[in-house]
């Protein structure tokens, strides 16, 4: 049984740049995205999550949250999946 979308949006509120700084002992930022990212894919809403991994990603746009990372993975799945485009939910933002 998956948890509630809100119990997951308030695990991904509560990562901070700090979460993903190698020097920073202690921090287990990549195991915790990684674990939410996998709760995700098992999801069948991903039209209410993917938005907010897009705000996530903006949010900490200063975090190396891999290369490519868990979320690249995911809505890259999601989107062959879903054969739609995540582009929809991206932010209009310049690169």
């Amino acid at each position: 049984m998956s948890r509630d979308l809100a119990d997951v949006v308030a695990d991904l509120d509560s990562l901070a740049v700090l979460d993903f700084d190698p020097m920073n002992v202690g921090s287990y930022g990549d195991e915790r995205l990684r674990a939410i990212c996998i709760e995700l894919g098992e999801r069948d809403d991903a039209e209410w999550w993917a938005p907010l991994l897009y705000s996530f990603m903006e949010r900490l746009d200063e975090a190396d949250l891999g290369s490519p990372g868990p979320i690249v993975h995911l809505l890259e799945a999601w989107t062959v999946t879903a054969r739609c485009s995540p582009s929809r939910y991206t932010a209009n933002r310049p690169p």
